[in-house]
């Protein structure tokens, strides 16, 4: 049942992964005569959001506000970012601290922007992510229907993967060198473990959460469930998860409304390296010509450390054959230019990449394990040698790959330059590997999860517009 004069306000933030979920779906809703409005306090989310032919409404007070947040200090320097996600220690000095969370916990406090822009849309449903509580809570206060949007519920490591805690690589160079790669990988890791234990612990400090617990929360939300990372859990809420049941661990709890994984193969990615496009072709000639493209995903989540980086780029040289590495490096593309390591050979440092359109023709892809790079790998037919290092899902994520046996993990140990190099040996050369991923993929593309999302949404939205 295609309605008339029935919209949507996605609100989201400036997750790039999470827009571009929904973009397919937005689309799919509007074929279907359903108005799709997107609201976010970053430009950015904006911008993409217009060129999808989305209606849009900027929160522009609140980005203002999130961009004059007074700056918390390094604790130790760029190599010790991790340091900065624990609750008042790791944000540097604690005055820092304080002074940036303090800010925050001002700009989430104050409801009002978000609340008038809603009433101005007016809605028919609002559609945000699961981890969105603020929104959540706000939505809800004002009576709007609420439809969340999740991933896997489990992020904790599952079978085949050991918590990367302790973790180091053996590094190059002197002793001194050698030495200072070991305690900066050591004391990233033992901090994500302390991280990870104060979620359960740390409630209402200077942290993200500062301030919503404080939002009045509506018996429409129903009672409130502590829960790992996402912290908060509205059972009474209806939601989908866009996730490919095929890839779950064997008991993990799944929801009755799963659609599989949304992904769109013709998404135009934005902020793609100027030059792209020609070195690209230089690569396909090369891929034509015999030579396989490894795909090589890690610098958004590891500004700074670049140790990790050395080991896998030194570990592609040691590969039986001709490779072309292709590295998404983020903002670390400049340092990396810069650089004239023998191992740098053959590779090709951009800041960003299509994704898709690289993964559509790399053989191997070396990644931390987010969803949605799991997910397209699969897609692709791209196998995965995870390193989840960081990130809140990607430990579980690269279980699942492990368990279904379409990539390979490295963690600790793991992370010695030889042992890379043949876990990406083994994947590239494992034709049972390159069979699972082509059934999977199959499985994945038969799913129809862009239509399914737009069903459930549709469905919903009939039952709360009755009168």
């Amino acid at each position: 049942m295609h309605g008339q004069n029935l919209s949507v306000a996605y609100v989201t933030t400036d997750l790039l992964g999470n827009v571009n979920r929904f973009v397919p779906v937005g689309r799919e809703l509007q074929e279907r005569g359903i108005t799709v409005t997107v609201v976010s306090a970053f430009s950015r989310t904006i911008e993409v959001a217009r060129e999808s032919g989305f209606d849009t409404a900027l929160l522009a007070e609140e980005e203002v506000l999130r961009e004059a947040l007074p700056v918390v200090e390094e604790w130790t320097g760029a190599s010790a970012t991790i340091l900065r996600r624990i609750p008042g220690v790791g944000l540097g000095p604690r005055a820092s601290a304080i002074a940036h969370w303090t800010a925050h916990h001002q700009m989430v406090s104050d409801t009002s922007e978000l609340a008038a822009t809603l009433k101005h849309v007016n809605p028919s449903l609002v559609l945000t992510e699961a981890e969105q509580h603020r929104e959540i809570r706000i939505a809800a206060n004002q009576g709007w229907p609420v439809l969340l949007l999740e991933d896997f519920y489990s992020v904790r490591p599952g079978p085949d993967v050991t918590f990367p805690s302790g973790n180091h690589q053996i590094p190059t160079g002197d002793a001194r060198s050698r030495l200072q790669a070991r305690l900066r990988w050591e004391r990233f890791f033992v901090m994500e473990w302390v991280r990870r234990r104060a979620e359960s612990l740390w409630v209402d400090g200077h942290d993200w959460s500062s301030g919503i617990e404080g939002l009045p929360a509506p018996d429409t939300l129903g009672p409130i469930e502590r829960r790992y990372v996402q912290r908060y859990d509205y059972p009474k809420l209806p939601r989908i998860r866009m996730i490919a049941p095929e890839l779950a661990l064997p008991g993990e709890p799944l929801l009755p409304v799963v659609v599989g994984a949304v992904i769109d193969p013709d998404r135009t990615a934005s902020g793609v390296d100027a030059d792209f496009a020609s070195r690209w072709a230089s690569i396909l000639d090369q891929k034509n010509s015999g030579t396989r493209i490894i795909y090589v995903t890690i610098g958004t989540f590891l500004s700074g450390l670049e140790d990790l980086m050395v080991s896998i780029l030194g570990a592609c040289a040691r590969l039986d054959g001709a490779f072309t590495v292709v590295v998404a490096a983020g903002n670390d593309a400049d340092m990396w230019v810069k650089r004239s390591d023998p191992f740098l050979d053959g590779v090709e440092i951009f800041r960003y990449v299509p994704q898709l359109d690289v993964l559509a023709e790399a053989a191997l892809v070396v990644t931390t394990g987010g969803l949605n790079t799991t997910h397209e790998a699969v897609w692709f037919e791209t196998p995965m040698l995870n390193v989840p290092v960081e990130g809140i899902d990607t430990a579980g994520n690269a279980a699942r790959m492990a368990f279904h046996g379409v990539g390979e993990v490295a963690v600790g140990k793991d992370l010695a330059l030889s042992t890379l190099a043949v876990k990406m040996q083994r994947l590239l050369d494992d034709e049972d590997v390159a069979s699972r991923l082509k059934h999977l993929s199959g499985v994945m593309r038969d799913a129809n999860s862009i239509v399914r999302s737009a069903d459930v949404i549709e469905d919903t939205l009939v039952q709360v517009s009755r009168p």
